[in-house]
């Protein structure tokens, strides 16, 4: 038997040991950050994009959003629909409620951290108390004013998200 044939006999076993503790705390890793949050394909318009949507059971949505418009934005109010069946647009009044402040402004490239916004259903109405891990479409809408010294507000779908309810 050569030196190499008789070195990694001898050590054949340290090496598996490793590799196995490897790929325990590989596996133990992966199990434990794909079960924290359900997984959310969040899609937005160009302008803006979104990320971390979740809903939780009592109807409330929070989420993470940058907007990359190019200009700022001004008095920003947020609206979100979601339902289990398919959202069909334009089939309810949209109830906003305001993520900034009174002449509150959110530049080009800033980052916009919505929390507690109450999703509707399809008919207008809070989503009550939902079970958790049930499946919904989401859409949200951003209303805000293009110029900080205009009256006119614009009305937008930014972006559509397939996620499951959170405790």
């Amino acid at each position: 038997m050569n030196k190499n044939s008789l070195w990694i006999s001898r050590n054949i076993k340290k090496y598996v040991f490793v590799a196995t503790l490897i790929t325990i705390v590989i596996i133990a890793s992966l199990q434990y950050t794909t079960s924290s949050l359900p997984p959310t394909n969040c899609t937005a318009i160009p302008g803006f994009s979104c990320s971390s949507l979740i809903i939780l059971e009592n109807g409330e949505l929070s989420a993470i959003l940058v907007q990359s418009t190019g200009h700022t934005i001004y008095d920003i109010s947020a609206a979100c629909i979601a339902s289990s069946e398919f959202l069909q647009r334009n089939i309810t009044p949209l109830a906003f409620a305001p993520i900034s402040g009174n002449n509150s402004s959110i530049a080009d490239d800033q980052i916009v951290y919505i929390k507690n916004l109450t999703c509707s259903n399809v008919n207008g109405n809070a989503l009550g108390i939902e079970p958790e891990g049930l499946t919904l479409n989401v859409s949200i809408f951003l209303k805000y004013r293009e110029n900080s010294t205009e009256n006119t507000y614009r009305t937008v779908e930014i972006a559509t998200a397939v996620t499951k309810v959170v405790k």
